[in-house]
């Protein structure tokens, strides 16, 4: 028998057997176990998104920059000595190879646009997937250690240990989103204590 707050807020007891409660919990396990299956899943679908459209991305951007650069080897764009060279020998023709250098800087100046324009936009991406891998990364790490009984004060004290005994700084430690790395330090802390102890604890058993 137990107390459980109806939709209302208000309490009320209910009664169930041993047998229902195993039932219930497997229930809870099976339905737990297939959410975090379908969360899997959809990561892996989102990632495989991403990584096609950044291939995508990244040929575009590579034959881009081959045709920039074969436009510019094709062309035959003049140097402002041979532009100055041609001004003194044939006007005529310096006034229409100005011309078509002109038009050919255009282009070339709205390639280059497009090009750097995508490169930042894929910049921009990169950063923002990052942030948002740390964020996820961070509320897993939380998730885990939560489960083992660490809270802040609790990892503060174990940072705070393998600082002064191991010489981690905290822009290391400020580093660390992997839970287990915590547990490791944990156990490490738990480890030292007990061997400080040890020489108090045989002067004890001696004394005794």
């Amino acid at each position: 028998t137990f107390k459980v707050k109806g939709e209302d807020g208000t309490e009320e007891t209910v009664e169930a057997s041993t047998e229902e409660l195993a039932a219930s919990y497997l229930r809870q396990k099976d339905y737990t176990k297939k959410t975090q299956a379908l969360a899997a899943r959809e990561s892996e679908a989102v990632n495989f998104l991403k990584t096609k459209h950044d291939e995508i991305r990244n040929q575009y951007l590579s034959q881009a920059e081959v045709t920039r650069a074969a436009l510019v080897q094709m062309a035959g764009i003049k140097t402002g000595d041979e532009m100055a060279q041609l001004a003194h020998s044939d006007p005529a023709a310096w006034v229409a190879e100005n011309q078509r250098q002109r038009q050919l800087s255009a282009y070339l100046n709205q390639l280059d646009q497009q090009i750097n324009g995508e490169k930042q936009r894929a910049a921009q991406e990169r950063e923002q997937r990052q942030k948002q891998s740390m964020q996820s990364m961070y509320q897993t790490a939380w998730s885990e250690l939560q489960k083992d009984g660490i809270d802040k004060p609790k990892l503060e004290k174990i940072y705070g240990s393998v600082q002064k005994t191991y010489g981690f700084s905290p822009e290391e430690l400020g580093n660390v989103y992997d839970h287990r790395l915590v547990k490791l330090m944990k156990d490490a802390t738990a480890y030292q204590a007990l061997k400080a102890q040890k020489p108090e604890v045989t002067k004890k058993v001696q004394a005794a």
